[in-house]
């Protein structure tokens, strides 16, 4: 007996072997991580080049949190002590294996701060991402947006130098009573007065923006700041304390200037 073997049969048949190879080694790579002890040892933050390429090989394991985790920390060493360069690649990194969606948002907030060229595309992307969303969804009139809305919008409009717009929206009788549950904070009277100034007063915007905030958030315990002076120190950075500073040493709970790892534990290069 003759066999004779078709090479198209053959090539067909290698393809599929090496592709069983393939998915089981993938398999195995997303199931079985120990922690690269003797890698991590020889880290130093003279190249911090070396954590963002090790974070790099554990983010590719996507199944272990012991993987996510490190490369978390890897990645936020790395962009803490690299130079604009490697901050960026880090960064995006960290956004690329942020654990939670919450995590995200603080990771594309950190990046924002942290980095005027990422915080051009950020900007670029979401952009983007809301022109997408108004041509896919019916746009609503006036008369079919709630009260809660029509007055969102007017508080924006009105911060936006869109005046006419501001006053017309608080012709609506529901807006009005709605606005007048903030009296305490703000009178109708002073909010079309602010719709004539060309320059809006610290202390104005203070009050727009604070209406803004429980409407979408519900009310703030503590207590607002009502002086000019008071409501300097958020644009210095002074936030009230139920808004978290988000940084670097804030941003995840590894902390960037542990970066020397010693005896299974991460401490500081000074011991």
């Amino acid at each position: 007996m003759v066999i004779r073997f078709d090479m198209r049969s053959m090539n067909h048949w290698l393809v599929l072997w090496i592709g069983f190879q393939l998915v089981g080694s993938v398999a195995t790579a997303q199931v079985d991580f120990s922690i690269p002890s003797k890698e991590l040892s020889k880290l130093t933050i003279a190249d911090p080049a070396a954590y963002r390429d090790l974070a790099e090989e554990c983010s590719v394991v996507r199944k272990s949190k012991i993987a996510q985790n490190l490369a978390v920390r890897l990645y936020l060493i790395a962009a803490k002590h690299g130079d604009e360069k490697l901050r960026r690649s880090a960064l995006r990194g960290m956004i690329h294996v942020a654990r939670s969606d919450e995590e995200l948002r603080k990771f594309k907030v950190l990046a924002f701060l942290s980095d005027p060229v990422f915080a051009d595309l950020l900007l670029k992307k979401q952009r983007q991402a809301q022109t997408i969303r108004k041509q896919n969804s019916p746009n609503k009139s006036e008369a079919e947006l709630s009260p809660r809305e029509n007055l969102l919008d007017a508080l924006m409009s009105i911060r936006r130098g869109k005046s006419l717009r501001a006053q017309r929206l608080m012709r609506n009788a529901e807006v009005k009573n709605l606005f007048s549950q903030f009296n305490e904070l703000m009178s109708l009277e002073e909010f079309n007065a602010a719709c004539l100034q060309s320059d809006i007063k610290d202390s104005t915007l203070y009050k727009i923006i604070t209406i803004d905030l429980k409407l979408r958030y519900g009310d703030d315990s503590s207590e607002p700041p009502e002086s000019d002076a008071a409501w300097k120190k958020v644009f210095e950075g002074k936030l009230p304390a139920k808004i978290p500073k988000i940084s670097f040493e804030t941003v995840t709970e590894f902390n960037p200037e542990h970066s020397r790892f010693l005896n299974g534990r991460w401490q500081s290069p000074n011991g």
